[in-house]
């Protein structure tokens, strides 16, 4: 089993991702509560673009034996698919617009998007405290919902 994980790490380096991948898998048949084994793993999986499945195998290796860098890996997944999300949400929000487009200019309008959704949610929630603190100010300097002064004893 150990073996296939160092061939699987030699293949990785040699850029050879389906031969690692494969002896990777097989090694986890064998023994698939190996942390290095879903470790490893993980990293080929997100090497190729599939975070979802990369972060479960770093929990399940994180499970088995906890180390920092396997936190970092499991918040940079999180972050990523978060990431990923946002743009799949802008995308959708460019509508056909977005396939006549150059990469670069979907990728500024994907992020122009997503910070005026950020502003107006912000903005939105702005209002909201404002309001509270309006009527919070309100009921404390005696003044009712109709307007009138209270006379504080």
């Amino acid at each position: 089993m150990e073996q296939w994980l160092r061939q699987a790490h030699v293949h990785r380096m040699r850029g050879q991702w389906a031969q690692s991948e494969a002896l990777c898998r097989r090694a986890l048949e064998v023994s698939p509560d190996d942390a290095m084994g879903r470790e490893l793993m993980g990293d080929l999986l997100a090497e190729r673009g599939d975070l979802k499945e990369a972060a479960e195998q770093y929990q399940a290796a994180q499970d088995k034996q906890p180390k920092p860098a396997l936190e970092e890996k499991i918040g940079r997944m999180a972050v990523l698919l978060e990431e990923q999300e946002r743009a799949r949400i802008a995308t959708e929000v460019l509508g056909e617009a977005a396939p006549q487009m150059k990469p670069g200019e979907r990728k500024r309008r994907a992020t122009m998007t997503a910070l005026l959704i950020l502003l107006t949610l912000m903005a939105l929630g702005l209002i909201g405290m404002i309001s509270s603190l309006s009527n919070w100010l309100g009921s404390a300097t005696g003044e009712g919902r109709r307007g009138g002064r209270r006379r504080l004893e």
